[in-house]
């Protein structure tokens, strides 16, 4: 598991930035404010799992709900 407050993350925004590329993340749960994100370079968040329904059971639908993350993409 990776937060958004990593090492990961902090790294993908620093780079994203100097190119100007938008940050995207695809997550399956978050906390907090988006407004939050964007102070951190992160320009979109798309959420898999808003329910946080556990993992053996999201499993099943883990395709169809990246599908539909893909289909929120705002680029």
């Amino acid at each position: 598991s990776q937060s958004m407050q990593g090492k990961v993350i902090d790294g993908i925004i620093k780079i994203a930035k100097k190119k100007n590329v938008p940050v995207i993340v695809v997550t399956g749960t978050y906390e907090g404010e988006l407004k939050d994100y964007k102070k951190m370079g992160i320009d979109q968040i798309i959420v898999t799992n808003p329910d946080n329904i556990p993992f053996e059971i999201v499993k099943q639908k883990c395709k169809e709900q990246l599908k539909e993350a893909i289909d929120k993409l705002k680029i």
